[in-house]
C-alpha cells in the first residue's frame, strides 16, 4: 500500500512539473524526492520498509514515463496480475474484505481488467466505455459492504492443494538463498554465528486466547489496581513435557503447598497457536506444555515427521509460571539444600494435581511414565548425572571464562543466586544487532567450544551484541560453573494491554534464551539479553492473602494505571537505538517537502531564465514567432475564452483588446509575412521584431479592456 502511495505522489509530481519543463523530463524531476526521501529512511529499521516502497514506486514512475509500448504492457499487465491475485486469494486469503487496503487493491484491478479487456474486444475502442465509466463501477464496489461469511471454495482449494504446496516449497527455498552473509530475525535452530542481524516484522504465528492479556494487581505503594501485560515464552522442539511438569509437582508437594498459595506463581492456562510464514517441523508451543493438538491430532514429541507450514494450528494447555515471583524465588533458592525428594505415589500425584491445578493427571501420563520421571528426578547419580553431563560440556581455553564466572558468583550461596548474579552481569551490557560474532567464523551456538568463542570475544572485546551473545555467554559461564545449562530457541512475545481476537507473533520476537538445571526443581528459564525484560520485571505481582488484607484482582478495570515494562521484543530494542521519534519523522518531512518546493522553484526560475537567455540570442525572426505565440496565450488567458488552435491567427485577433487590434493585426501580418513570404520577402529586421516585442508587452497589461468578441 505504501508503494502505491508513493506512485501517485510521483505522478502528481510528474503532472506539475509538465507545466514547467518538457514532458520527458518531468518524469525525472518527479522522482528527485523520493530519492531523497529513500536516503533519509534506509538507515533506521523502522522505516526499513517504507523506504523499499519509496523506491519501487520510483522505479515504477520511470517504468511509466519511459518504458516503450507501456499501454500495451498495461494491457497485457493486467492479466498477469489477475493471475497473481487469483493465486494470493486461494493460498493466502487475500482480498477477502476483512482490510479496506485489500478490497481497494482488488476493486482498482477489476477496473484495470475491465478497461484492458474492452479494448482487446473493440477496434481502437470503437463503442467502447470511457474509463471512468469503470471508475464509477469501482467507487460504487467500494461503497458496498463485504459479505461476512466467505464463499466456500473448498474444493477449488483441494484441486490447487498441490500447485500451492509446490510453490510454496520454492518461496522458502529462494527466500534462504537470497539471504546473504547476514541474518534476518525469525524462528531458526542453533546454527547461528551471531554475524549482524537484520530485523524483519513478517508474521510468524498467529495466536487466539480467551484469557485477558494482562494481570491485574494491587500496588502496594499507592494502593491502587494497575495492569502490566502478559509476557511468554514459545519454545520449538521442546513438546509436552511431562518431566518438566513432574519436577515442578515434586517441588510444590515438598514445600506442601496447596491451591491458593500455588495460585501466586502457577496457573493453567491455554492459546491456540497458527502458523504463517514458517516452515519447520518443530512444534513450537509454551514452555512447560501439558497438552497439544496439532490440526485435532495429539502431540507428544517435539519434532514432527513433516514440516508445518502456512495453517498449521496448535491447541495447546500449558502451565504457566511466573518466575519473578519473590514466592516461587524463596522455593527456588531452598530447593538445592532441601534435601531428598518426599516420594510422591502415582495416586498421590493425580489427586495432588487435581487438588492445586483441578488437572487429571492420568490423561497426560500413566503410572509407568510418571514412575519413569519421579525416578529420573530423584535420581543422584546415574541416568540424571549421565543425561545432564551434556549440558556441562564448555571450552576455556584461556581460563578467562572460568575466573570471570568465580569472580561474578562468589557471593552466591546456592545455585540459583549464582544464575541470577550472571543474569545480571551480562545485562550491563548494550544490546545491538549490528554485531559480530566469535572470533572463528565457524563458531555457532552449536557446539560448546562455539559458544565458548562466542562468549570469549563477547565479554573481553565487542562487549555488545544480541540474544546469542547473552544467552551462549551465560550457557558458557553457568557450565565452567559445573551447572547444567542449556540454550532454548523460540520466540519471547508481550501482549498487548487491549484484549484482541488475535495476536501477531512476528518475526522480530524470534529469540534464543538459556534455562539452568537447578537441583530439586528442573530447567529454570533467565534472561540475559538487556533489551528483554527479566522474570521479575514481567512478575503477576500476586501476593499471599495472609499477608494483605485485601488483594482485588478480580475488580473493575475503572481506574487502573498501566505498569511500565521494559522493552520485550528485537523490534523495540532497535528502536531505541535507531528508531525514529516523532520530531525526526517531522524533520524527514519537512526536507521532504522542502525539496519539493526548492526543484519547484528552481524548475520555475530555471525555465524563465532558459526562456530568457534562448530569447536573447535568438534571430529576429525567431524573436518575432516567439513573441507570437506569448500573444496567442496572453489573448487566451485574458480573454477567458478556451480557444482551438486552429493555424489560424485570426480566430485570436477578434478577441484582442479593441484598442490594440490593429498593432495585434499588424504583428500577425508579419508573422504570415515570415511564414508564407519568398525567401527575400520574409527576411524579418530587427526593427519589425520589436514591433512585435511592444506589442506582446502591452498586451500583458491587465488593464486593457477585452473585446468580448
Amino acid at each position: 500500500m505504501p508503494a502505491i502511495l508513493f506512485f501517485l505522489l510521483y505522478t502528481c509530481l510528474e503532472q506539475l512539473f509538465k507545466i514547467f519543463v518538457n514532458t520527458k523530463i518531468a518524469g525525472l524531476f518527479a522522482i528527485l524526492p523520493g530519492i531523497l526521501l529513500f536516503f533519509l529512511l534506509f538507515s533506521s529499521d523502522k522505516w526499513l520498509y517504507v523506504s523499499t516502497a519509496v523506491l519501487l514506486a520510483a522505479l515504477a514512475r520511470l517504468a511509466f514515463s519511459y518504458l516503450p509500448f507501456k499501454n500495451t504492457v498495461i494491457l497485457w499487465g493486467c492479466l498477469v496480475l489477475d493471475a497473481v491475485a487469483v493465486y494470493l486469494w486461494f493460498v493466502y486469503d487475500c482480498f477477502i474484505g476483512n482490510f479496506s487496503t485489500d478490497k481497494l487493491l482488488f476493486v482498482s484491478l477489476v477496473i484495470l481488467t475491465l478497461s484492458s479487456l474492452q479494448q482487446l474486444i473493440f477496434e481502437k475502442n470503437k463503442g467502447a466505455f470511457p474509463f471512468h465509466y469503470f471508475l464509477l463501477l469501482g467507487l460504487l464496489l467500494l461503497a458496498l459492504p463485504s459479505k461476512d461469511t466467505p464463499i466456500d471454495w473448498t474444493p477449488v482449494e483441494a484441486m490447487l492443494g498441490k500447485v500451492a504446496s509446490v510453490s510454496e516449497g520454492a518461496y522458502y527455498f529462494f527466500d534462504d538463498l537470497f539471504k546473504g552473509s547476514g541474518y534476518t530475525t525469525g524462528y531458526s535452530s542453533f546454527n547461528l554465528s551471531g554475524g549482524k542481524l537484520a530485523t524483519s516484522e513478517r508474521a510468524q504465528l498467529i495466536l487466539t486466547t480467551n484469557e485477558k492479556p494482562y494481570f491485574v494487581f494491587t500496588d502496594s505503594d499507592s494502593n491502587s489496581l494497575k495492569k502490566i501485560r502478559r509476557t511468554m515464552y514459545l519454545a520449538g522442539g521442546n513438546g509436552v513435557d511431562k518431566q518438566q511438569l513432574v519436577d515442578f509437582l515434586l517441588l510444590l508437594h515438598q514445600n506442601n503447598i496447596d491451591k491458593e498459595y500455588a495460585a501466586i506463581f502457577s496457573q493453567i492456562s491455554q492459546v491456540d497457536i497458527e502458523y504463517v510464514y514458517l516452515n519447520t517441523p518443530d512444534e513450537i508451543a509454551p514452555a512447560c506444555s501439558i497438552s497439544l493438538l496439532g490440526n485435532g491430532k495429539r502431540v507428544v514429541e517435539g519434532v514432527g515427521a513433516d514440516n508445518h507450514k502456512k495453517g498449521y494450528r496448535l491447541n495447546t494447555v500449558y502451565l504457566d509460571i511466573d518466575y519473578g515471583s519473590p514466592y516461587l524465588i524463596d522455593l527456588l533458592e531452598k530447593a538445592g539444600d532441601s534435601g531428598d525428594i518426599k516420594p510422591l505415589s502415582y495416586k498421590d500425584a493425580v489427586s495432588y494435581m487435581d487438588a492445586i491445578y483441578d488437572i487429571d493427571l492420568s490423561h497426560i501420563m500413566d503410572e509407568s511414565e510418571y514412575d519413569k520421571y519421579v525416578s529420573y528426578s530423584m535420581d543422584k547419580s546415574g541416568c540424571l548425572d549421565e543425561a545432564l553431563s551434556q549440558y556441562l560440556e564448555t571450552a576455556d581455553s584461556n581460563g578467562k571464562l572460568s575466573a570471570l564466572a568465580k569472580e561474578i558468583t562468589e557471593n552466591a550461596t546456592n545455585d540459583y543466586q549464582r544464575c541470577k548474579l550472571i543474569e545480571s552481569y551480562l545485562r550491563q551490557f548494550p544490546y545491538t544487532t549490528d554485531a559480530v560474532g566469535g572470533y572463528s567464523q565457524d563458531s555457532t551456538m552449536d557446539t560448546p567450544e562455539g559458544m565458548a568463542d562466542i562468549a570469549d570475544r563477547f565479554l573481553f572485546d565487542s562487549k555488545e551484541g544480541y540474544c546469542v551473545h547473552y544467552t551462549s555467554s551465560m550457557i558458557t559461564l553457568l557450565r565452567q560453573l559445573g551447572i547444567p545449562a542449556r540454550a532454548v530457541s523460540g520466540y519471547h512475545y508481550s501482549f498487548p494491554f487491549d484484549q484482541q481476537e488475535e495476536y501477531v507473533v512476528s518475526a522480530s520476537c524470534a529469540h534464543v534464551w538459556p534455562e539452568a538445571y537447578i537441583q530439586n526443581v528442573g530447567w529454570v528459564p533467565f534472561e540475559p539479553t538487556s533489551a528483554y525484560a527479566t522474570a521479575s520485571e514481567c512478575s503477576w505481582n500476586r501476593r499471599d492473602e495472609n499477608e494483605t488484607a485485601s488483594n482485588d484482582i478480580g475488580s473493575t478495570d475503572n481506574s487502573i494505571d498501566f505498569y511500565h515494562v521494559p522493552p520485550v521484543s528485537i523490534s523495540d530494542s532497535a528502536k531505541e537505538k535507531d528508531g525514529v521519534s516523532s520530531l525526526q519523522l517531522l524533520k524527514i518531512i519537512g526536507a521532504v517537502l522542502g525539496s519539493i518546493l526548492l526543484l519547484l522553484a528552481l524548475i520555475i526560475l530555471g525555465t524563465k531564465a532558459i526562456r530568457r537567455l534562448r530569447y536573447h540570442f535568438a534571430t529576429p525572426a525567431k524573436r518575432l514567432k516567439l513573441d507570437v505565440d506569448v500573444i496567442k496565450a496572453t489573448i487566451s488567458k485574458q480573454s477567458g475564452a478556451h480557444i482551438a488552435d486552429r493555424g489560424l491567427l485570426s480566430d485570436y485577433l477578434c478577441l484582442a483588446p479593441e484598442e490594440l487590434q490593429a498593432e495585434v493585426k499588424q504583428a500577425f501580418h508579419l508573422y504570415y509575412k515570415m511564414v508564407y513570404g519568398s525567401s527575400l520577402d520574409s527576411a524579418i529586421t530587427p526593427e519589425e521584431s520589436a514591433f512585435v516585442k511592444n506589442v506582446r508587452e502591452k498586451l500583458n497589461n491587465k488593464n486593457l479592456k477585452l473585446n468580448p468578441g
